[in-house]
């Protein structure tokens, strides 16, 4: 007798949690590894939210709050969305929870019914189509086109859409690409939706504040008649150089928001305390606070896009955000006479020592994804790596 769940066993483990933890173990053992795996933000955690952590403990902050989070951190949130993008929010359309990913838990949980079908456009982030099947639910993926920059277009999403679709899902700027949709396309999408008033769109913006040139156009901004059926979920683990401390926040219609918090209070209790308090005061950072940490991102991101463009067999779309590059392999593996990306990750890792994540593990094979936030001296050795490895085959 099997003593473990159906449900568990429809779903796989995060492959870059996997990859990151093999990569360390090696290390641990003494092996050479670069590892350019894990999605981790290149900074400490500003000094600012630290402090106010710190202090948070030292006033004895340290009890249960309400399972919404505390009203002075709801009303923060409130204010960045105002600061940035002028939009007005009621503190019963927000509330906070234990990082970006516990907020589509809940999201998928309060929305979704066996046999709903939630459209995702891959490349997509690792975990969407598993916590999906943990609802009982179908994910619908969409294959993104290199000629189209990777990014969902309307005539594919008007292509997917069916009576069974409750959810549409996209990422901006997009984890894994760096791909950040413009106005005229967002109004593209909107215009679709609208053909289908009961799709529900899930915006995840956990990189909003990670970008260089024009600010990455908001939805609610884009189509405001669509806010009914729009949900924002963000946090302050990328932006704020934050992931440990597991913050996330969503934003949505009132009953939605209502429904999440009775979910909440029965799986959660409460996002962490102290953690609020930290968040609260990171909150206050604007994208010119952090512009610093911006450029070196960006700085960082076009020396290694500039690296593997020059790669045989190699080619990749210039991201204009987060701390990703998705190169597309497809002509170097047919060149070495591999057919997946993961088999090209696992002889790198076990020849030239580096860790990368495969484009499978976000809904594309032959691409794999290079995390950019770590130091120019790991990311020089990690491209050499690569291009040896390439070259060899």
């Amino acid at each position: 007798m099997n003593r473990l769940s159906d449900k568990i066993s429809k779903i796989q483990p995060s492959m870059t949690m996997h990859l990151a933890q093999k990569a360390h173990q090696l290390k641990l053992s003494g092996e050479d590894i670069i590892s350019l795996v894990a999605g981790v933000p290149g900074f400490e955690t500003p000094e600012i939210a630290s402090e106010a952590g710190i202090q948070a403990i030292k006033d004895g902050f340290t009890q249960y709050t309400q399972v919404d989070g505390i009203p002075e951190l709801r009303q923060a949130i409130s204010g960045r969305y105002h600061r940035d993008f002028g939009l007005k929010l009621t503190l019963d359309e927000v509330m906070v929870t234990t990082g970006a990913k516990h907020c589509l838990h809940n999201v998928f949980n309060c929305l979704l019914n066996p046999g709903d079908e939630v459209i995702m456009h891959a490349p997509f982030w690792v975990s969407y189509p598993d916590m999906v099947r943990l609802c009982d639910a179908t994910p619908v993926i969409i294959e993104g086109q290199y000629q189209h920059d990777l990014k969902l277009t309307a005539d594919e999403l008007r292509e997917h859409l069916t009576n069974k679709t409750k959810i549409l899902i996209m990422c901006n700027p997009n984890n894994p690409s760096g791909v950040v949709y413009n106005e005229a396309e967002l109004l593209e999408i909107a215009e679709v939706l609208r053909e289908y008033p009961n799709v529900i769109l899930v915006s995840d913006d956990i990189y909003d504040m990670i970008y260089w040139g024009k600010t990455p156009a908001q939805m609610l901004n884009v189509a405001p008649d669509l806010k009914d059926r729009t949900i924002i979920v963000n946090g302050v683990s990328k932006s704020y150089s934050m992931s440990g401390w597991r913050i996330g926040y969503t934003i949505a219609p009132a009953d939605i928001i209502k429904a999440m918090v009775k979910f909440q209070s029965q799986s959660l209790s409460n996002p962490c305390s102290i953690s609020q308090k930290a968040a609260l005061s990171a909150l206050s950072l604007t994208h010119q606070d952090l512009q610093s940490h911006i450029e070196t991102y960006k700085k960082r991101v076009e020396m290694v896009w500039r690296l593997l463009n020059e790669m045989e067999g190699v080619k990749c779309i210039q991201a204009e955000g987060t701390f990703y590059l998705f190169p597309n392999i497809q002509q170097a593996m047919k060149k070495m006479g591999i057919h997946s990306d993961i088999n090209f990750c696992e002889c790198l890792l076990s020849e030239e020592k580096l860790a990368l994540t495969p484009g499978t593990a976000f809904g594309l094979n032959g691409y794999i994804r290079v995390t950019c936030s770590f130091s120019d001296s790991d990311l020089l050795e990690g491209m050499k790596r690569l291009q040896t490895f390439i070259q060899k085959g």
